[in-house]
């Protein structure tokens, strides 16, 4: 018998059979692990398999490669503290539904591990919808797809970056842009920032980064699959601009 021990967050769960659970679960020491729950569904402690729990997992198996079963004790509820905002619900659904559809099983990543856990530290905070789009910059540059924003890719100047070239993923000045402007993606402000306030970025600014990482997102990780619930949120946060 194998065992795991570890502690992660609920990124997906899907019904099996009458009243057991298959759940995702992001861990820190062993990235997305799958298993099972038995009679998840008809107990009082259903609560406890909510996605965006935090929990302490125990996952048991014969072999290495059997479905396995989960043992779970909850850290941690982060939904319950925004149930009645629909906007940050979707928020959260996004980033769940981004972890179980965009990382390979069994692959540690401690980096975004520790920022989804600051992510999910400051939901229902002002500054959240920006620390998102950041967040999906650096899932982005876990994944290999990193984008290049420390300097003008045809001058090498550091100020004054405005764009983002969709071919190159490098920044690019409001000079050198010229007549390709219409060509490139805008990069808000707050994308080069050092620091973590992000209290006071503008709806759309932060459109213009979703548009950003969603592009390459789609292009190069969701391959004509974007979660639904990232498009819902988008939609959201659109009708706030209007």
């Amino acid at each position: 018998m194998i065992q795991i021990q570890d502690t992660g967050i609920i990124t997906k769960t899907r019904k099996f059979g009458e009243s057991s659970l298959i759940l995702d679960i992001f861990t820190l020491h062993n990235g997305v692990m799958k298993g099972m729950v038995k009679y998840a569904t008809s107990t009082k402690q259903n609560s406890l398999y909510q996605t965006g729990n935090l929990t302490e997992a125990i996952w048991k198996a014969r072999l290495g490669e059997h479905l396995g079963n989960f043992k779970l004790d909850l850290v941690k509820s982060y939904s319950s503290s925004i149930i009645n905002n629909y906007l940050y619900l979707e928020g959260l659904s996004t980033v769940m539904a981004e972890i179980s559809l965009c990382l390979p099983e069994r692959q540690p990543f401690p980096n975004l591990y520790n920022n989804l856990l600051y992510l999910l530290d400051n939901l229902g905070k002002d500054s959240w919808i920006a620390l998102f789009v950041l967040w999906e910059k650096n899932l982005l540059a876990e994944l290999g797809f990193s984008m290049d924003l420390e300097k003008c890719a045809l001058t090498g100047a550091t100020e004054g970056l405005a764009f983002v070239s969709p071919k190159t993923a490098r920044a690019v000045t409001e000079e050198a842009a010229g007549i390709w402007k219409d060509k490139l993606l805008p990069l808000p402000r707050f994308m080069l920032e050092k620091k973590d306030d992000c209290d006071k970025i503008s709806a759309d600014d932060v459109i213009k980064g979703m548009d950003l990482t969603g592009f390459f997102l789609n292009h190069y990780v969701f391959t004509g699959k974007e979660p639904a619930a990232r498009i819902r949120f988008y939609n959201l946060l659109r009708k706030r601009i209007k």
